[in-house]
């Protein structure tokens, strides 16, 4: 944050100078969460550590799952279609053909 005086051009008057003063938010905000507080600077026993913090490589792993899962699905369904398939078609037999055009011969 950055304290502004609001001067019109003029110079304040002393009522002016006690209210005229504002907070400005310069920059975006910064939010840090600790992970993990050690005794010694980055090494030691763990004073605290954040049951809440998932990492990121985690969060990404389980994002490929996922999306594997849906690859597993949709051949799944497709290995589904293909057996539905089989089932319906049907057997050629020999009444298929009666009304077959009969190949013609040369000597004709």
């Amino acid at each position: 944050y950055q304290i502004v005086q609001a001067t019109g051009g003029l110079k304040p008057t002393k009522a002016e100078k006690s209210s005229s003063s504002d907070l400005v938010e310069i920059g975006p905000r910064l939010v840090l969460s600790p992970v993990r507080i050690f005794s010694e600077s980055f090494y030691g026993s763990t004073l605290y550590e954040n049951p809440a913090f998932v990492h990121p490589n985690v969060v990404r792993r389980m994002l490929r799952k996922e999306n594997s899962k849906a690859y597993e699905r949709r051949t799944i369904r497709k290995q589904k279609t293909e057996k539905r398939k089989q089932k319906l078609r049907r057997e050629r037999n020999e009444v298929d053909n009666i009304f077959a055009e009969e190949p013609r011969s040369d000597e004709d």
